[in-house]
């Protein structure tokens, strides 16, 4: 098995809201492999690059794309829209 890289730090309970500690324990972090680049990306304005970094739910990953929710997996344009992809994932 794979070891998950996940968004959440060491020292979250320390500095996030227990909502926003939790809520980081969920995601993975990951980059897009050749299979990622073929799944649908309903909305998505620019097209997944070959390793793009990516942000994926830990519960619903390895569902079938059509199995998840809206936004179990996404592709943030850059380090600044981390905060506003991962608020949308927790309200999906």
């Amino acid at each position: 098995l794979a070891k998950l890289t996940l968004l959440a730090l060491k020292e979250d309970d320390y500095v996030l809201s227990p909502l926003h500690a939790f809520v980081r324990k969920q995601i993975e972090v990951f980059t897009a492999t050749p299979f990622d680049l073929k799944q649908p990306a309903p909305g998505r304005k620019q097209a997944i690059g070959l390793y793009q970094v990516g942000l994926r739910c830990i519960h619903c990953k390895d569902n079938a794309s059509g199995k998840r929710v809206k936004r179990a997996v996404c592709y943030p344009s850059n380090v600044k829209r981390i905060y506003h992809s991962v608020s949308d994932m927790k309200f999906d």
